[in-house]
């Protein structure tokens, strides 16, 4: 809600002042209106030139400066912010004179002694007569208690899923050896049993490793560590892992294996948290005794991977927005263990690796998860913005 007040207002504002601006230009205005709007606003305002001048600037810019409005005009965007930081803000302008649209980032900024800020940056162009992209005008938002408010948060489910990840992962390697054999033998219901445990403890222990995946993911660089493997290997390990989430019955998974070559270049662990996330949604929601079937294509260059299954609950409306934060399944409610962050966490995944990840309602009440990544190409490093 906080995001959505800040983007109208903004959006508000600049076009208030970019027209009355333009008129001001055009028409010779005095800047009565002009000062007015920008001295009431909420937000750090300033409009600038191509070139990085300043044209303009309210009081709140001049006060975070610590100069005057007439020692403003003298100054260069480069004498005000650091080296880093410029190069980045001369990007952003150039995206936005190249595609005639607005920006939103966010930025730690020390504008004077008194040392860092966080903001959130809203950029806008300004028009010439001749409709070419000659001004920027720019509002600034502090948002120190709100970034302060989300490492909090963040921080917290950090240590929570650090504190469960001993013993959910002590939990699957207990009843890993009990199926083994290493403590005896069983009946047959009894291993059933320990088989359905063992699904249960293995889901649960994806569902913490997600929520310390999402942290890492946000707070920092992702290092992707790729490696050659055998593809058909990894769907059929996971398969294993995850067949018996549903009604306490093994899923009926068919494995379809076109592939001319088994083998990619990729981080294996990072592909198999979203085969794993994937996959078990399919076999969650699937309806019982349908046929779950995990397809492997490819051309040479990239590999397809899909996961089609029967369900009720898969309205098209939603797949728009399937893999936003916290965003589920409208049938989320019938799964206590769903977190909204796998599929989020997976389209971020298939981001690093240059590939593209969707979902699709197909006919009979099927559905279709999958992703496309190259064979060959993946970066050992990336940073996630």
């Amino acid at each position: 809600m906080q995001n959505f007040i800040f983007n109208s207002l903004a959006i508000i504002f600049a076009v208030i002042l970019v027209y009355d601006f333009t008129k001001k230009r055009e028409k010779n205005y005095d800047l009565e209106n002009f000062d007015a709007f920008m001295g009431n606003s909420p937000f750090i305002i300033y409009i600038k030139d191509c070139k990085g001048r300043i044209i303009k600037a309210n009081d709140k810019f001049i006060k975070e400066l610590q100069c005057s409005q007439k020692d403003l005009k003298k100054l260069n965007l480069a004498a005000i912010y650091p080296e880093e930081l410029y190069r980045i803000s001369c990007q952003d302008d150039d995206f936005i004179k190249e595609n005639k649209t607005f920006t939103i980032s966010y930025r730690q900024i020390a504008f004077n002694n008194n040392g860092a800020h966080w903001y959130k940056i809203f950029k806008m162009p300004i028009k010439d007569r001749h409709k070419q992209i000659n001004k920027i005008l720019v509002c600034l938002e502090n948002i120190d208690k709100e970034k302060m408010i989300a490492e909090q948060k963040t921080a917290f489910v950090a240590h929570l899923s650090h504190d469960l990840k001993t013993p959910s992962t002590s939990l699957v390697q207990a009843l890993k050896l009990l199926l083994n054999g290493s403590c005896g033998t069983f009946t047959k219901t009894q291993q059933n049993m320990l088989e359905i445990m063992y699904g249960s403890s293995i889901h649960l222990n994806n569902i913490v490793s997600t929520l310390i995946q999402t942290y890492i993911y946000e707070n920092g660089i992702i290092k992707l560590i790729p490696e050659k493997f055998n593809m058909n290997e990894l769907i059929t390990e996971v398969q294993n892992e995850v067949r018996y989430l549903k009604d306490n019955n093994p899923a009926r998974i068919k494995i379809k294996n076109e592939l001319a070559d088994n083998y990619i270049n990729a981080d294996r662990l990072q592909l198999k948290r979203v085969l794993v996330n994937l996959l078990s949604n399919a076999v969650t929601y699937g309806i019982k005794d349908k046929e779950i079937e995990i397809s492997l294509k490819s051309d040479g260059k990239k590999m397809d991977i899909n996961i089609i299954n029967q369900s009720k609950f898969s309205p098209s409306e939603t797949f728009d927005h399937i893999f936003e934060k916290f965003r589920t399944l409208e049938n989320s409610k019938f799964n206590k263990f769903s977190t909204g962050l796998g599929l989020y966490l997976s389209k971020e995944i298939i981001n690093l690796h240059n590939g593209k990840i969707y979902a699709e309602k197909l006919p009979d009440d099927k559905c279709k998860f999958g992703f496309t990544i190259p064979i060959t190409d993946c970066e050992n490093e990336k940073i996630l913005k």
